[in-house]
Protein backbone atom coordinates (compact mmCIF):
# COMPACT_ATOMS: atom_id res chain seq x y z
CA UNK A 1 0.00 0.00 0.00
CA UNK A 2 2.58 2.24 1.03
CA UNK A 3 4.48 1.56 -2.49
CA UNK A 4 1.32 2.28 -4.65
CA UNK A 5 0.86 5.53 -2.78
CA UNK A 6 4.56 6.93 -2.10
CA UNK A 7 6.57 5.15 -5.06
CA UNK A 8 3.78 4.94 -7.65
CA UNK A 9 2.18 8.60 -6.76
CA UNK A 10 -0.84 7.87 -6.25
CA UNK A 11 -1.24 9.37 -2.89
CA UNK A 12 1.55 11.00 -1.08
CA UNK A 13 0.08 11.77 2.29
CA UNK A 14 -0.39 7.73 2.63
CA UNK A 15 0.90 6.89 6.35
CA UNK A 16 0.68 3.66 8.83
CA UNK A 17 -1.78 4.94 10.38
CA UNK A 18 -4.06 5.66 7.74
CA UNK A 19 -3.65 2.01 6.26
CA UNK A 20 -4.64 0.63 9.12
CA UNK A 21 -8.04 2.81 9.03
CA UNK A 22 -8.69 1.54 5.72
CA UNK A 23 -7.82 -1.97 6.69
CA UNK A 24 -10.18 -1.71 9.58
CA UNK A 25 -12.72 -0.31 7.25
CA UNK A 26 -12.42 -3.10 4.99
CA UNK A 27 -13.27 -5.67 7.37
CA UNK A 28 -16.36 -7.90 7.18
CA UNK A 29 -18.16 -8.02 9.94
CA UNK A 30 -21.13 -10.62 11.58
CA UNK A 31 -24.34 -8.50 12.81
CA UNK A 32 -24.72 -10.55 15.52
CA UNK A 33 -21.45 -9.38 16.87
CA UNK A 34 -20.10 -6.28 18.60
CA UNK A 35 -16.72 -4.39 16.92
CA UNK A 36 -14.14 -4.45 18.11
CA UNK A 37 -14.27 -8.18 19.47
CA UNK A 38 -11.97 -10.04 21.65
CA UNK A 39 -12.04 -12.74 19.44
CA UNK A 40 -12.63 -11.35 16.03
CA UNK A 41 -10.59 -7.95 16.25
CA UNK A 42 -12.36 -5.64 13.85
CA UNK A 43 -13.42 -8.22 11.86
CA UNK A 44 -13.08 -10.71 8.98
CA UNK A 45 -9.91 -9.24 6.39
CA UNK A 46 -11.12 -8.41 3.45
CA UNK A 47 -8.47 -6.32 1.36
CA UNK A 48 -11.01 -6.71 -1.87
CA UNK A 49 -12.76 -3.89 -0.34
CA UNK A 50 -10.06 -2.19 1.19
CA UNK A 51 -8.89 -1.81 -1.96
CA UNK A 52 -12.25 -0.36 -3.06
CA UNK A 53 -12.02 2.15 -0.13
CA UNK A 54 -8.35 3.09 -1.50
CA UNK A 55 -9.82 3.78 -4.76
CA UNK A 56 -11.68 6.94 -3.34
CA UNK A 57 -8.80 9.03 -2.39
Amino acid sequence: MLQWGIVEGNYSGICSPLIRTYLIQGCTRMDVMNYPNPQWGYGTLNLMQTFFYMREL
